[in-house]
């Protein structure tokens, strides 16, 4: 998951076509700024055109709080979904232990590759994939993230949806 549900409901409402207005959206920090800012914008952009839509103004009040510096190192939940998958339990069985559903798991592997972390996924392989073509139906991951997975990094929709 790049942007939560509720920053998806900002851009869709302000229309940001601007890296300043962009950056005022909730959950939108610099770093993701910098690596999906345009990409999301050139949608917003486009949308906007076909449909005779301006860019709404994004009142301050939306950035009531200060944005932390991004960790370096990932969160205690997301350690332990790299442990489970250290023992070479498939996504479905981490996401049965952990309680969670596979996109949250397929979230948490997304997250420790772009954080650089070594994981080891040769047991998850199927023939040349790594998840099957139902699942991957199911998930909207980066192109970095399906490189880093083995899969078809030439992966380039991005869908902004409710």
């Amino acid at each position: 998951m790049i942007f939560s549900d509720a920053s998806l409901l900002e851009m869709a409402h302000y229309l940001p076509q601007r890296s300043e207005s962009f950056a005022r959206i909730n959950g939108v920090g610099a770093a993701k700024l910098d690596e999906y800012g345009e990409s999301f914008m050139s949608v917003i952009r486009h949308h906007s055109r076909a449909n005779g839509l301006t860019e709404r103004t994004i009142p301050s009040r939306l950035r009531t709080r200060e944005r932390k510096p991004a960790s370096k190192l990932a969160s205690p939940t997301i350690q332990e979904t790299k442990r489970l998958l250290s023992e070479n339990l498939s996504i479905s069985q981490i996401s049965r232990r952990r309680g969670m559903s596979e996109r949250t798991i397929i979230g948490h592997l997304e997250k420790l590759a772009q954080k650089g972390e070594d994981l080891h996924l040769d047991h998850l392989r199927q023939g040349n994939r790594i998840l099957s073509s139902e699942d991957m139906e199911q998930v909207v991951l980066t192109p970095a993230c399906l490189e880093t997975l083995g899969l078809d990094s030439d992966f380039t929709g991005l869908f902004l949806a409710q």
